[in-house]
């Protein structure tokens, strides 16, 4: 493990000189739309259609890129960070093309609403990370090590020049994404609590339909296929939003989740919600035409969230 930590460090140092930096501001041409099955309409409020200002590699493998959505109005707040699900081994930061979208170009229910707070000043990040795969370098904690190297690069030199505004940062997700936002928090601003990791200081984390206990559902499943095989011997209560937010000076939580999620239960929000103290936005069922759709449980982003999630951020 040390022998491979000291080659990650030999990389951060190299960064430090400026290959890094490098490649992290240099856009990426493409804009090809992924392929997938969202619901037919979706409210245009609570997405975006015209795409991302930019894409930059933040890192050094093809799947470290991440979409910069610069603020629109308002006095520059920070940056929201938005890690996409998929249950660690699928999704995409570019979401899901819809009808509701003629060029099909960008459409992320997921983070509809986080998305309408550049009209509020907070500038977003999406990002791509290391799904898993036979891979054991994409094992835990690789996801959330990729999410570090983005918000750091959203901290630093590649942030000042694609003009973000890093002086708070909000990291959330979805799903698998939500568990990783919830660990950042979890983690935030310690060096050797995951050890061999440094994580940055951030200033608040956001959930939405997260694994996030362990002991709960499909998070076990979820948690276990992330951990299992992975080379430096970390266990399951590493990954456990559950277990690591037992922290003092950890920054604030807020909580979406569906009451009917037929994918991650909602217990996994109410546990941590009571245990905590964090926020729980619960929406209700979320209604779906027929069994095949059964999925959109697991999508709770609507218009309900949106003054809820507002006030919270403005707290920030």
């Amino acid at each position: 493990m040390s022998s491979l930590l000291s080659r990650s460090a030999s990389r951060r140092a190299l960064r430090s000189v400026g290959v890094g930096a490098a490649l992290a501001i240099t856009p990426l041409l493409t804009a090809c739309p992924p392929t997938g099955g969202p619901p037919a309409t979706v409210d245009q409020n609570y997405m975006s259609c015209s795409g991302p200002d930019a894409e930059y590699i933040y890192r050094f493998t093809p799947e470290q890129r991440l979409d910069v959505f610069k603020h629109i109005a308002g006095d520059a707040r920070g940056t929201i960070v938005f890690v996409h699900g998929g249950g660690f081994s699928g999704g995409d930061k570019r979401g899901n093309p819809v009808p509701d979208c003629p060029s099909a170009a960008y459409a992320n229910i997921h983070m509809g609403p986080l998305l309408k707070q550049r009209e509020n000043g907070w500038d977003i990040v999406t990002i791509n990370y290391r799904l898993v795969t036979g891979d054991a370098a994409t094992k835990f904690p690789g996801a959330l090590i990729d999410t570090i190297e983005a918000v750091k690069w959203v901290q630093g030199l590649g942030g000042q020049l694609a003009g973000v505004n890093a002086s708070r940062v909000i990291v959330a997700g979805h799903s698998a994404g939500g568990t990783i936002a919830a660990l950042m928090g979890a983690y935030s601003g310690t060096q050797g609590a995951l050890p061999g990791v440094d994580f940055p200081s951030v200033n608040g984390w956001i959930a939405i339909s997260a694994p996030l206990d362990y002991n709960e559902g499909n998070a076990k499943a979820n948690i276990d296929a992330w951990v299992a095989g992975n080379p430096f011997g970390y266990t399951t209560a590493q990954a456990n939003p559950m277990v690591q937010y037992n922290r003092p000076g950890r920054p604030a939580g807020y909580l979406i989740h569906a009451n009917n999620d037929l994918t991650i239960p909602v217990v996994n929000a109410q546990n941590m919600a009571n245990a905590y103290g964090i926020p729980l936005d619960n929406v209700g069922d979320v209604s779906y035409p027929s069994p095949d759709w059964s999925w959109a449980t697991h999508w709770p982003m609507s218009q309900a969230n949106y003054p809820n999630l507002l006030n919270w951020l403005a707290a920030r």
